[in-house]
């Protein structure tokens, strides 16, 4: 069993240990990956720090068999999708609320 799989199996036991190793391995890579879609540092920190939550809590679901990093890369690129969509959205209404012409009455 190599370092990430026990790093899999402590978390699996609720070891945040695993979770530490995990982070270290894979953190500069998915804070990179969340970067270029989103183009914010601290909104990719965030996303990436999520994620690596959101891991923890679904690792029971993670096939063993498999590698973790494209699971786990997955998680961020939808994750920094789903924010990018929502920062396009408030743009477009800060937008639409800033450039509309008053009614005179």
């Amino acid at each position: 069993m190599d370092d990430e799989q026990q790093a899999i199996a402590r978390l699996k036991q609720a070891d945040l240990a695993g979770l530490e190793f995990l982070v270290g391995q894979y953190q500069a890579q998915a804070v990179q990956t969340a970067y270029l879609i989103i183009g914010e540092r601290p909104l990719a920190e965030d996303i990436v720090q999520a994620a690596f939550m959101k891991a923890a809590r679904k690792i029971d679901q993670f096939d063993p068999q498999r590698p973790f990093r494209p699971w786990f890369l997955r998680m961020v690129v939808n994750d920094a999708i789903k924010a990018a969509k929502g920062q396009k959205r408030l743009v477009s209404r800060l937008l639409i609320l800033t450039t509309r012409v008053p009614r005179r009455v």
